[in-house]
């Protein structure tokens, strides 16, 4: 399957997400971060990247746009519930005009993130 890396703030988010797609037979990397994505993007090479957009230190826009220039190629999911400022909706509108492959607002279902996650990673 896939080499998947999961970049979400939330650790009980990302501990779920995490199992579902280890669960789905994907090779799943993680990251608490924008920053700490990039770190692992410079070390390794993934098929896809799952980011949430709105998250401290560096969110998901600004990781989106270091990802496009470091790997261009690399497939990206954008994920969001909203924030303070945005609905999630406008935030995944922008992932996309950045360079995001696919979106799925929060929450989402397993079903949801499997199909999502075959769309970007079979060709």
């Amino acid at each position: 399957m896939a080499t998947i890396l999961l970049v979400e703030d939330d650790d009980a988010v990302r501990e779920m997400l995490a199992r579902m797609l280890a669960g789905m037979g994907h090779d799943v990397e993680q990251a608490n971060d924008g920053a700490q994505c990039l770190q692992h993007v410079a070390k390794r090479s993934f098929d896809l990247l799952i980011t949430d957009i709105v998250m401290p230190e560096q969110g998901g826009l600004r990781t989106i746009d270091g990802v496009r220039r470091q790997c261009p190629e690399m497939k990206i999911l954008a994920i969001s519930g909203g924030g303070s400022l945005l609905s999630s909706t406008d935030y995944l509108s922008l992932a996309e005009s950045l360079g995001a492959h696919g979106t799925l607002e929060k929450p989402f279902d397993k079903e949801e993130l499997e199909t999502a996650v075959a769309a970007l990673t079979t060709s």
